[in-house]
């Protein structure tokens, strides 16, 4: 979680706790009525809605526009972006998800009510940040973005925060390919509508997003990408067992023989290894999160010692959507799931082999011959 949601949430969920203390009420209330989809809600008014839905803020049409194709049903409500919880469905989230049939997305939060703290908080530091002005934001690339905001900021990886007097607006496009002005656009929008919603529910996307949310590829253990027959077919036989911690697998591969006295002592024999890291949900976020890391890491260095130290990242055509050499890793994404080797001695074509046989065995490929 960002650290500006971790404020607004923060001092949101105080400032609940303080008005029930005085009024002596409970949170939530009556579910908001069914819709048609998590369009406008036939037979109700804007009224019989919840305020601070944040999935009212934006037309389904204006985020297809920068998703690039349509969205696989209505925007759902669901936690914070970079949360556990990201993308399920929960009729009272706190963000708006918009996802297609491949599960990339945006997500949209929104603070509606007793931001003023919020805001003022995240002005001061925004005050601090290089290339912060009013109404204007300056990219890294030196791209000049401007809107009918107070202040505005990228946080994270992939996070346009805009501020406009006590409200305040989050358009988190990780989950996708849009650029910041794209999201700048959104958010623009969305800020606009803070006073005036739509006549949109957002929970009702909750029992579709749910079903979809099942068709999601699945794996049993993140050691089950490749077998050992895979392994051999692409690098040389497999030693031992491949070992899983977290949603990482490194796998010892290769001839036994003279591996010299080192490999000898860490019972590595003449093999290579390679470890594979699988995320099978919010995987395009975190194929773009680490793209970040690893640029920024490539921009440090070079600015310390006043040449590129590290290689320059490398795009790799195959059959995922995207797919980078960085320094750090071999890093692809297909839909919303990404996979990534770290490897050292593995061949261009020897990655491709490896990922393409990942990406049919999670069934986001066809077979060879299908």
């Amino acid at each position: 979680m960002n650290a500006i949601s971790v404020l607004r949430n923060s001092l949101l969920s105080a400032g609940l706790v303080a008005a029930l203390s005085a009024c002596g009420g409970k949170p939530g209330g009556d579910a908001p009525p069914a819709g048609n989809g998590g369009g406008p809600v036939a037979g109700a008014t804007s009224a019989a809605l919840d305020p601070e839905d944040p999935c009212r803020l934006l037309q389904p049409s204006e985020v297809e526009a920068v998703l690039g194709k349509p969205l696989a049903g209505a925007p759902f409500r669901t936690g914070n972006p970079l949360g556990d919880r990201a993308g399920v469905a929960d009729p009272t989230g706190g963000a708006c998800w918009y996802e297609a049939a491949d599960f990339t997305n945006i997500a949209v939060q929104a603070t509606w009510t007793h931001a003023g703290a919020v805001a003022a908080g995240v002005g001061a530091a925004l005050d601090k940040a290089e290339g912060a002005a009013r109404g204007q934001l300056r990219l890294q690339d030196g791209t000049e973005l401007a809107g009918d905001w107070d202040e505005a900021k990228i946080t994270g990886c992939c996070n346009f925060v805009a501020l406009r007097g006590d409200s305040m607006v989050e358009v988190d496009i990780g989950g996708s390919t849009a650029s910041f002005e794209q999201a700048a656009q959104l958010a623009e929008k969305a800020l606009a509508r803070l006073e005036s919603p739509l006549p949109i529910d957002g929970a009702a996307g909750t029992a579709a997003a749910e079903q979809r949310r099942k068709t999601r590829p699945a794996l049993d253990g993140f050691c089950g990408l490749w077998d050992a027959a895979d392994i051999a077919a692409v690098a040389g036989p497999l030693q031992g067992e491949p070992e899983a911690s977290d949603n990482t697998c490194t796998y010892r591969y290769g001839d036994k023989r003279g591996g010299g006295p080192l490999n000898d002592m860490l019972g590595l024999g003449g093999g290579k290894m390679f470890m594979s890291v699988v995320t099978l949900r919010n995987g395009a976020r975190m194929y773009r999160n680490d793209n970040r890391t690893s640029a920024s890491l490539a921009a440090g260095l070079r600015a310390e010692h006043g040449r590129d130290v590290l290689t320059a990242d490398q795009a790799l055509d195959g059959p995922w959507d995207e797919a980078v050499k960085t320094p750090l890793q071999f890093n692809t994404r297909k839909g919303d799931v990404q996979i990534a080797i770290r490897h050292s001695g593995l061949s261009d074509a020897q990655l491709r082999d490896l990922v393409t046989r990942a990406y049919v065995r999670l069934g986001l490929l066809p077979k060879a011959g299908a």
